[in-house]
């Protein structure tokens, strides 16, 4: 009786472990990206509030419709990852990536899991992504480096190679951080490591400590 009490309360904090996780991960993720959702309000989308199927409670009116589906759509993104993951015997293909994109940033912009067909400038980031006619050829040699890892790099090396190169190539109009974050952790899964939360560090706070640091 106390083997069968423990294991479904191991269980059960397993699953709490889990849904925190996923939580913490699509809320820095998006908050990143200038998302001005709460820890408490991304948890009520992704505990089953649809856009467009369900009203959204009073907490939300007048956020941003499009960080709302993002937040939303993290769900069945992470969901494609892990899947991918867990299928060590298949490549990381340009597909599995454009599917995840798709998934990310439905209803958010038009061209969702489709490369971008124009040059772009990060504002801020201190580097130029390749121009558009180069992301074929680009993509076609991250997603080579993804799957045989030639400089026979650790795990978390690799993941992280993978986050630096595929930030630098930004094949995407939009959602090419969440995706760089979402990539790094389809490393991670693959070699047997728990997905990583990437906190999201306040502004005031980064420039206080590159003030102190001068």
């Amino acid at each position: 009786m106390l083997i069968v009490l423990k294991y479904h309360v191991q269980k059960l904090m397993r699953i709490a472990i889990h849904e925190r996780m996923h939580v913490d991960f699509v809320y820095n993720s998006n908050k990143m990206e200038g998302s001005t959702l709460t820890r408490g309000e991304t948890e009520l989308i992704l505990r089953g509030i649809t856009v467009g199927k369900k009203s959204i409670p009073n907490t939300l009116s007048g956020r941003y419709l499009g960080g709302i589906l993002v937040a939303q759509n993290h769900s069945d993104a992470i969901e494609l990852v892990k899947k991918i993951a867990f299928d060590k015997t298949s490549y990381i293909t340009e597909k599995n990536i454009k599917d995840i994109h798709g998934i990310v940033m439905k209803g958010v912009i038009a061209s969702a899991g489709e490369y971008r067909n124009y040059d772009l400038k990060v504002m801020g980031a201190g580097f130029t992504p390749p121009p558009f006619y180069n992301i074929s050829e680009n993509m076609k040699e991250f997603v080579e480096m993804l799957n045989k890892n030639p400089d026979e790099l650790l795990p978390i090396e690799l993941a992280a190679q993978v986050h630096y190169d595929f930030v630098w190539i930004h094949p995407f109009e939009d959602g090419n951080g969440r995706m760089s974050r979402l990539l790094l952790n389809l490393v991670l899964v693959r070699n047997g490591y728990p997905f990583a939360v990437i906190q999201s560090v306040d502004k005031k706070i980064s420039e206080n400590i590159k003030t102190d640091g001068c």
